[in-house]
């Protein structure tokens, strides 16, 4: 069952704009871009950030519940989620406070979002030395279909580049042409997690998926059977 669907389990909490599933492997999911634009707080963003980029990752979220599930299918355990679902117009979580909201009341949520990321991270430190976020976000381009971000191996531990280099490889041995910081740099929560708790303790990897795989389903399944699948084998390793 994707986790998308499921509204009562326990080890959920909501509050219609964050979603949170608690998990018992040293992996987060997080998906901040992919929100509903109907469902936005009481003080809702002005639209006045034409320089940034207001439109949604879609499907990252349908992206997340499938890698969700492989990964439980393959480590028999579960790894957390967090999904953010107000849409990014009213708010933006991989921005930096300044060019992230304009209001009092999305201040608060975006500090809610931050906060509950970080209360996480420390829950599975206290029983995992590494932890491994996982920051899915989406793109368009003609020729290149995922781009692995690391702000130039910076948000990673130095070990786990070599990671990043076995899942471009299965990927592009499967015909997806794959980027390391290629096209994108990495954004602001990435940064923001390593600088708060160091590559030492955990490695913030964001994954950019092209609209074509996005949008498409079995290639949405294929990508994430694959990324779990790798970091199956890389964890089993190391």
């Amino acid at each position: 069952m994707n986790i998308l669907f499921i509204s009562c389990a326990s080890n959920i909490l909501k509050n219609n704009h964050i979603q949170i599933k608690k998990g018992n492997l040293p992996i987060i999911i997080n998906v901040s871009h992919d929100g509903n634009k109907h469902l936005h707080p009481k003080h809702i963003r002005k639209d006045s950030t034409s320089n940034f980029n207001n439109k949604n990752d879609v499907n990252t979220k349908l992206i997340a519940g499938l890698l969700f599930d492989e990964i439980k299918n393959q480590f028999k355990k579960e790894p957390s989620i967090l999904i953010n679902n107000i849409h990014r117009k009213y708010i933006d979580l991989n921005r930096k406070p300044n060019h992230a909201y304009e209001s009092s009341g999305t201040k608060r949520l975006y500090n809610q979002y931050y906060s509950s990321l970080e209360r996480e991270i420390k829950r599975l430190l206290k029983n995992n030395d590494r932890i491994y976020l996982l920051d899915i976000h989406g793109f368009r381009n003609d020729s290149i279909d995922i781009v692995f971000s690391t702000r130039n191996n910076t948000t990673i531990n130095s070990k786990d580049e070599e990671l990043l280099v076995k899942f471009s490889d299965i990927l592009e041995y499967n015909r997806y042409e794959t980027k390391l910081d290629g096209l994108f740099y990495g954004g602001y929560l990435i940064k923001n997690t390593s600088n708060k708790f160091s590559v030492n303790k955990i490695s913030a990897i964001q994954i950019e998926l092209e609209s074509k795989i996005r949008r498409n389903r079995e290639k949405r399944r294929e990508v994430s059977k694959i990324i779990a699948s790798e970091l199956k084998k890389y964890l089993d390793n190391n």
